[in-house]
């Protein structure tokens, strides 16, 4: 083994000792558990005669190239705070609280963020807007709201993983010039039967919900009533914003459209037209003034920019990180190891996957987690005949769906900052996540697709 490569495997050690001592023991945010990391491969570059300008450069450089979702992060928390007050989000709370069932409900988060995910091709807009709504509903009712954020991030990965509309089902295929219906149709061996094992998941938890108080549910519902003009009109934003995803707009201006939607609403339905007043809820979030039940102001009290700063920094802190690896030569010496000496199936699967989830809890980006193992293990895929459509979906399914259970990733920030759930509370539950990667490691070792497709043939 080279020796660059045990230095990284020992940075790499040690950058695992300060995460998991500074997230098990000594309970540290994670910005700072990260900036640790980030000094130490600064020392490993300047021992490595690595210019201390190259190496500022590269953290510059990949928080600029990844500014898309840091700006996304600020209009995410600027449109849940003006849906608020345009009241959108409480007519949402004020109907699924009318109507929606606990038993059912885990089930129909799943399957309406499914839906929804897969006609807008996006997660993050789908935990962004549906998901937020969810989670008040599911805080009106008294239920666990790390058990709901779990089953709205599956339903909202769904899409981000198979929808033909989603940028990293694109990617996967694209990088390796594999047809993209092609790797669509193939993610139905991994994701049919971990999908069915997260809805009989599911299912058993609302099965075995306790019965909950109609009577202070309903009183709940009127009470939201009493501070908000309740009106199928407030819906508007949501629908407009669906629209626009739908139509592949892209996410930023969808965003500002539906935040500018949300103030002609809070103008025309609300009553509401202080332009002042506007501007300090979309920077401070939303509170209802002058209301006496503690709970409806837990539900409603949400958004604006500031709200997202703890995300945005940690973001920023994540790719610096990212940037520092990639500069010293950390990631690619890791991925280098991998790839060395592997002939069977299984083990070029595992490899693959392995890589995926390691670029993804050292970097936080998810992109890069497609990017880099995919063109590193695109030529043994090819040399030991391997389909390169299984190689895009060990990218999908180890790339894009575990960068959500990243306390420090991308994602798992930003359904932090929207849902309010912390990444390590909604972790336990986000079946869908774990268990794609699992089938698809499965599906490396065991010739489990010619066994069914035998079975179909008899």
């Amino acid at each position: 083994m080279k020796k660059s490569s045990i230095e990284s495997l020992i940075i790499v050690f040690l950058m695992t000792i300060i995460l998991l001592s500074s997230f098990c023991y000594l309970h540290l945010p994670p910005h700072v558990a990260l900036l640790f990391c980030v000094t130490l491969v600064l020392f490993y570059g300047i021992y490595k005669k690595v210019k201390w300008d190259d190496l500022e450069d590269s953290m510059a450089k990949n928080i600029f190239e990844a500014l898309k979702p840091i700006f996304l992060l600020a209009w995410i928390g600027i449109l849940i705070s003006v849906w608020m007050m345009s009241g959108t989000v409480p007519s949402i709370l004020y109907y699924g609280l009318k109507y929606m069932s606990s038993k059912w409900f885990y089930i129909n988060c799943i399957i309406l963020c499914m839906i929804t995910s897969t006609f807008n091709g996006s997660a993050i807009t789908t935990v962004s807007t549906i998901g937020v709504a969810l989670i008040g509903i599911a805080e009106g009712m008294g239920l666990p709201l790390n058990v709901t954020a779990g089953a709205i991030i599956c339903g909202s990965c769904f899409g981000d993983k198979c929808s033909p509309l989603s940028e990293t089902t694109n990617l996967a295929p694209g990088i390796l010039k594999v047809n993209l219906f092609t790797h669509v149709k193939n993610l139905i061996w991994t994701t049919v039967p971990a999908m069915t094992i997260t809805f009989i998941i599911f299912g058993y938890f609302g099965f075995y919900t306790s019965a909950l108080n109609l009577n202070s549910i309903n009183i709940l519902s009127n009470e939201i009533s009493e501070y908000f003009n309740i009106s199928i009109f407030t819906l508007l934003p949501p629908l407009l914003v669906m629209l626009l995803a739908i139509k592949k707009a892209p996410a930023m201006p969808t965003f500002i459209l539906g935040i500018l939607s949300g103030l002609i609403i809070t103008a025309i339905i609300q009553k509401d037209f202080n332009i002042a007043h506007w501007a300090k809820v979309m920077q401070n979030g939303f509170v209802l003034k002058d209301c006496h039940n503690p709970l409806i102001s837990k539900l409603v009290n949400r958004g604006g920019l500031q709200s997202m700063m703890w995300s945005i920094s940690l973001v920023g802190t994540a790719l610096a990180l990212g940037g520092v690896l990639k500069k010293t030569g950390i990631i690619d010496n890791l991925l280098s190891l991998f790839v060395k000496g592997l002939t069977s199936k299984g083990m070029i699967t595992l490899a693959a996957s392995i890589s995926c989830i390691l670029v993804n809890f050292l970097c936080g980006e998810q992109f890069l987690s497609i990017l880099l193992p995919g063109k590193a293990f695109e030529k043994i895929f090819k040399d030991n005949k391997i389909p390169l459509k299984n190689l895009s979906r060990t990218l999908e399914d180890c790339g894009t769906l575990v960068n959500p259970l990243v306390p420090w990733g991308v994602a798992g920030a930003i359904y932090t900052g929207a849902l309010g759930i912390p990444v390590l509370e909604y972790l336990p539950y986000v079946y869908f996540l774990f268990i794609s990667p699992i089938f698809t490691i499965l599906f490396g070792f065991f010739n489990i697709e010619k066994f069914i497709k035998g079975i179909f043939k008899k």
